[in-house]
């Protein structure tokens, strides 16, 4: 899954670590994945794309959110 998301562009190929942080959130189905990574993980148009391409796929995709974001109750 993660060497997916870095041939489709969602993450960049000098950040596997990062595709490897959504890939285990998508396939364990977490809830949340909290991250100060604003560049490529908690980015709006990141999101957007990891979004469609799970949808294409029929996969689960988890809130990305930085901590500050986290829901409160």
């Amino acid at each position: 899954m993660a060497a997916e998301y870095v041939e489709s562009g969602i993450v960049p190929s000098d950040r596997p670590g990062d595709a490897l942080h959504l890939a285990y959130a998508v396939v364990y189905e977490m809830e949340l994945l909290v991250t100060w990574n604003f560049k490529h993980l908690a980015n709006v148009f990141v999101q957007k794309r990891l979004k469609d391409f799970n949808f294409r796929k029929g996969l689960y995709t988890p809130t990305v959110c930085s901590p500050e974001e986290l829901p409160g109750e």
